[in-house]
């Protein structure tokens, strides 16, 4: 939309943020794990962000607290190969609370759960480079991968470098033979794709991904003066 200059949506994301709002006011959110996928990608959209800023950051706040006494919000109940439902931390909504805040804050690094967050991450990726989509489980995902390096990749914690690049090498070893990516569990190669070509870009410490990375350039480190960043 932004990018061809299409209009005729805005009734759509009026009725978005109202949504939105109104969840957010009578409650929080009844589904966390489902609006922190939301939340990376409305993240992900600059031309989201700018016409719903605060009301994203009204859904962050939402999704960053922790329920049923657990100690983290990204920990969720799920079931493991027929067992009991336990508490199990999931990764793509531990990669939404440091991507997120990135996005929407100036000054996320002096926010104690994006600390904790980037430590999570670190500590679940499997020695092959990957993450799985639920920290207690042994089943890689190319879409946690992705997450997990968008929020180490902006915030740099110690050890990043090391932990991006050998996601990276996984994720190149596990491309298709068409040249694009594909899991079960995506909504479908185009998406999971871009977002995959996005982390390799991150990884790299580079740039030229799909979303402006300098949003706030007060503090963002991202080649303000590469003429070429708008593509």
């Amino acid at each position: 939309m932004e990018w061809c200059q299409i209009g005729g949506f805005e009734e759509w994301w009026r009725r978005l943020a109202k949504d939105i709002k109104l969840s957010t006011l009578q409650g929080g959110t009844y589904y966390p794990v489902a609006a922190s996928f939301f939340l990376f990608h409305m993240c992900r959209s600059d031309f989201a962000i700018q016409l719903l800023e605060e009301i994203l950051k009204w859904q962050l706040k939402a999704i960053e607290m922790p329920t049923l006494q657990q100690p983290f919000p990204w920990c969720q109940m799920y079931e493991i190969s027929g067992k009991e439902l336990e508490f199990i931390d999931h990764i793509p909504y531990v990669a939404t609370i440091p991507f997120a805040n990135y996005r929407l804050y100036p000054d996320p690094e002096e926010h104690n759960l994006v600390a904790q967050a980037l430590e999570a991450l670190l500590k679940y990726q499997s020695s092959a480079g990957w993450w799985p989509c639920w920290a207690k489980t042994k089943k890689p995902s190319i879409e946690a991968t992705a997450f997990a390096i968008h929020a180490l990749a902006n915030f740099k914690p110690r050890g990043w470098k090391i932990a991006a690049s050998s996601a990276q090498n996984w994720l190149w070893s596990v491309q298709e033979k068409s040249g694009c990516w594909y899991e079960p569990a995506a909504p479908d190669p185009v998406y999971l794709t871009t977002l995959v070509m996005d982390a390799i870009e991150l990884s790299n410490n580079g740039n030229r991904v799909t979303y402006n990375c300098k949003y706030h350039p007060t503090h963002h480190p991202c080649a303000e003066d590469d003429p070429n960043f708008w593509y």
